[in-house]
């Protein structure tokens, strides 16, 4: 297998078996210690996260029906709680270092960057834009 000019490796035959080689990708012959910040984890972030005034959605940061969605629906307000209970179940695992192939603070930040330049101070609360996924597609 070799890297290809696009950072993939390939076999001879031009199979991808892998899609990046490096930088930020995926290196399963590599773990990373990587830790991830609750300190500022909120009791009540993700209880009736879409009634509760201080840590709600506001209407223009989702679109209409996305909105509607999130402020009308039981069964979504059902998931939210369930997904609540597992993060405060977990949080202590996630306090401490652990071993990772990827470090996704890097990721998260280096694209962050990116997409920010592009979108004009996006990210950084310049600019919103309206996000049209719906909460059960990311639950």
């Amino acid at each position: 297998a070799t890297v290809h000019h696009d950072y993939s490796v390939r076999t001879e035959s031009g199979c991808i078996l892998q899609f990046v080689y490096g930088d930020d990708a995926f290196d399963a012959t590599h773990l990373e210690n990587v830790s991830v910040d609750m300190s500022n984890f909120k009791e009540r972030f993700f209880i009736d996260n879409f009634i509760d005034l201080e840590y709600s959605i506001k209407p223009g940061a989702v679109s209409r029906d996305v909105y509607e969605l999130m402020c009308d629906d039981a069964e979504l307000q059902q998931l939210l709680d369930e997904e609540y209970e597992y993060l405060h179940a977990n949080r202590h695992l996630l306090s401490d270092r652990y071993a990772s192939p990827v470090n996704i603070q890097r990721i998260l930040m280096k694209y962050r960057k990116k997409a920010d330049s592009r979108a004009g101070g996006a990210f950084s609360g310049d600019r919103q834009e309206q996000s049209t996924a719906s909460p059960y597609r990311i639950l």
